[in-house]
């Protein structure tokens, strides 16, 4: 759907971690998509100002020998809602896949 198609209805624009400042306003990123590492972005936002954040992990990172694909992925989710929970407004949702 294009903007002159429904002029009503806001557009999300794409948004690139490299894009964004050191410390983001809110104002700045409205009616965006922000592509890039969420522990990265996710620091330079004010503290409970996030409503969403959607997180979908590499799915066959490069590990360490001897460590097994599940606990390399653990260890990286559970940083990412860790960094989640200090952005994430109170009534705010954190999705995995």
């Amino acid at each position: 759907m294009t903007r002159e198609m429904n002029k009503n209805k806001p557009m999300l624009r794409s948004l690139y971690a490299e894009e964004l400042p050191a410390i983001v306003s809110i104002n700045d990123i409205i009616d965006s998509m922000i592509h890039g590492d969420c522990l990265d972005i996710l620091r330079r936002f004010p503290s409970r100002s996030v409503d969403m954040v959607f997180i979908d992990p590499p799915y066959f990172p490069q590990l360490p020998r001897g460590k097994n694909l599940l606990d390399g992925m653990s260890e990286q989710l559970l940083r990412a809602l860790r960094r989640s929970g200090t952005s994430l407004d109170p009534g705010g949702s954190i999705m995995a896949l």
